[in-house]
């Protein structure tokens, strides 16, 4: 599938409806299949065996999460409700959330934790790390700028082992910078929750979380200010603002982090 067109699919949605909580609270008693890891809950269909190792690296991320971006939170539980078929899937997705639009996994928010709904496939794993870095981030985050929640998602949707340096991102990012292009976080900022992000704001939103996290200590300090500032509903403003008066030169910054300090893409 196309990246444009498997990232669209990706794209989370909130769904506040009273009523459509309502029917997901009585349906998470009536599952098959259910199992508990860590602060996930998993409601399924069928067998969970083969799918255990994707639990338990959902169960891991919390910690990962933590770890980086000094959340200092107590998860709550995230309620992850599994189908083996697409069809199955699709007519439930279809019935309790009738608004929401076709994805192969489904963030729902509900109160201070969430739900995920998902279907099986080739590519559950990255879907679901995707989907989960949402509903953990949406815990203890609240106004949480569009890029960087989708930065992010993008971030922790690859295995730990490959964040650093194995994102398929890294390559387009690459390409794009030995092509001329400009990074602009500002542009990224004026995004408005409601906007359908395209291929290049995933890319991008991601680059920039990349070069917070990986790029020097400073930059990463800044990112877990804002963050803190943002739990504890203090004036935020722009980080792109906060990053360019007290660091300075970022685009610079930014182009050196992928051309010059981190090793060719092959």
């Amino acid at each position: 599938m196309q990246r444009e067109t498997r990232r669209a699919f990706l794209s989370s949605v909130l769904v506040t409806s009273t009523g459509a909580m309502l029917r997901c609270s009585a349906a998470e008693r009536s599952w098959p299949v259910e199992s508990s890891c860590g602060s996930l809950v998993c409601h399924a269909d069928s067998e969970l065996d083969s799918v255990q190792p994707v639990l338990q690296q959902l169960a891991d991320l919390p910690l990962q999460i933590d770890r980086q971006i000094k959340t200092g939170a107590r998860f709550e539980k995230v309620h992850l409700f599994l189908f083996a078929r697409p069809a199955t899937y699709g007519a439930y997705i279809r019935s309790h959330f009738p608004e929401a639009p076709e994805r192969r996994a489904l963030y729902v928010k509900r109160g201070a934790a969430g739900m995920i709904f998902a279907v099986r496939s080739a590519t559950l794993a990255e879907d679901l790390r995707h989907e989960a870095t949402h509903a953990y981030l949406h815990q203890v985050v609240a106004g949480l700028p569009l890029w960087l929640d989708e930065g992010l998602a993008e971030y922790y949707e690859v295995a730990a082992a490959e964040r650093h340096l194995g994102h398929p991102h890294r390559l387009e990012m690459s390409q794009r910078l030995q092509q001329g292009w400009q990074p602009s976080l500002p542009r990224l900022e004026r995004l408005s929750p409601r906007q359908s992000l395209k291929s290049r704001d995933y890319c991008q939103s991601w680059a920039w979380v990349h070069f917070l996290l990986h790029g020097e200590t400073d930059l990463r300090a800044e990112l877990i200010q804002f963050l803190a500032d943002l739990r504890a509903h203090r004036p935020a403003g722009y980080l792109g603002h906060r990053l360019a008066e007290r660091r300075g030169d970022l685009e610079r910054r930014f182009r050196s982090h992928f051309i010059d300090r981190m090793p060719p893409v092959d």
